[in-house]
């Protein structure tokens, strides 16, 4: 009898024993998959936004890729606020750009825009941006767009010309932030 209950108290004991360690293992490969899965939602998440009243394009976004519809969507809104421009309104669309703009370049870039704007205030000019084409560079990380535009002064047009814009972006949190606005060249390619 004494044995007999001995016999049952390990038994018990073993039991309780297996069940911790079932416990236990069951515990290491739970902490082992979220930690897993939490490193891949880390480095390899995808957001997929879906498009504003303006936009028909889907977006999606990584730590340090966008889509190639956000850059040309936030480029085309960049040079709209830059370029499509009266002397009223030229100054206000400033803060509006810089929105946008990386923040070690952020003093030199509204410098650069505060001058221009100065330049639009003075001489009354008046700007109209036509886009016609959206070239994303194979680095993701930049956008060219070719269009057309038109300077007028008190209402009258006094230039029409084709300019080509560059603007450099830099994807932070898949956030496309500007780094560089140029006009470039009007090449051939």
């Amino acid at each position: 009898m004494y044995f007999e209950s001995r016999r049952l108290k390990i038994h018990e004991l073993k039991e309780k024993l297996n069940r911790s360690h079932l416990l236990l293992a069951s515990i290491v490969i739970l902490a082992l998959i979220l930690a897993i899965d939490n490193h891949s939602l880390r480095h390899s998440q995808r957001v997929v936004l879906m498009p504003t009243p303006k936009s028909t394009s889907h977006y999606w976004v990584e730590q340090e890729k966008v889509s190639n519809e956000l850059l040309e969507d936030v480029s085309d809104e960049i040079l709209r606020l830059m370029l499509n421009v009266t002397p009223e309104t030229v100054h206000g669309r400033i803060e509006r750009v810089l929105r946008f703009v990386h923040p070690k370049v952020h003093a030199s870039i509204k410098a650069k825009l505060t001058e221009d704007a100065d330049f639009v205030r003075s001489q009354e000019i008046s700007q109209v941006f036509i886009p016609q084409i959206y070239t994303v560079e194979k680095d993701g990380k930049s956008v060219r767009v070719a269009g057309r535009l038109h300077h007028l002064v008190s209402g009258q047009m006094i230039k029409k010309e084709t300019a080509i814009y560059r603007i450099l972006f830099s994807i932070e949190s898949g956030m496309p932030l500007v780094c560089k606005i140029e006009e470039v060249e009007n090449e051939v390619r």
